[in-house]
């Protein structure tokens, strides 16, 4: 059963005539595609993007402040294991990551996504970096995709 947020984004979209591409993530293999577009992301992109999917899916609301960010993304990507994620044992350590790292990924990831999605698929939907620093994105559940369940 769709959750409230979930239906009145499916709504919203309906009304603006927007058909939201699939976001399909695999961690293992850092693998993003937006529709059928494939994005080359970096580990911390790769996570920070799946961490958005997450709360989107679990209808969390949007961060607000690249303090929150941060610290959402270092617990985040603790909780993930190598096995799920080896990039995250190999090159990527977040440890030290500051708020003008996380700031620059966020920005980083936002430039990629607007280079693949076309407005009329929910870019303003889908860009992680909102206005007065809010981070998150927004779109229909049953558009996010992880092939495995972590």
């Amino acid at each position: 059963m769709a959750d409230k947020k979930s239906d009145f984004i499916d709504r919203q979209a309906h009304k603006e005539g927007i058909i939201f591409p699939d976001l399909v993530l695999r961690p293992d293999t850092l693998e993003c595609e937006i529709g059928k577009a494939k994005l080359e992301l970096s580990p911390a992109e790769f996570a920070m993007l799946w961490l958005f999917a997450i709360r989107c899916k679990n209808s969390n609301p949007p961060l607000r402040g690249v303090h929150a960010l941060l610290e959402e993304f270092l617990a985040f990507a603790a909780s993930v294991s190598i096995t799920v994620m080896p990039e995250l044992g190999r090159s990527a350590r977040f440890a030290g990551f500051t708020d003008q790292e996380i700031a620059a990924t966020a920005d980083s990831l936002s430039e990629k996504i607007k280079l693949t999605v076309a407005q009329e698929n929910g870019l303003d939907y889908l860009v992680p970096v909102k206005p007065n620093s809010v981070y998150g994105i927004a779109m229909p559940h049953s558009n996010i995709f992880c092939p495995r369940s972590y």
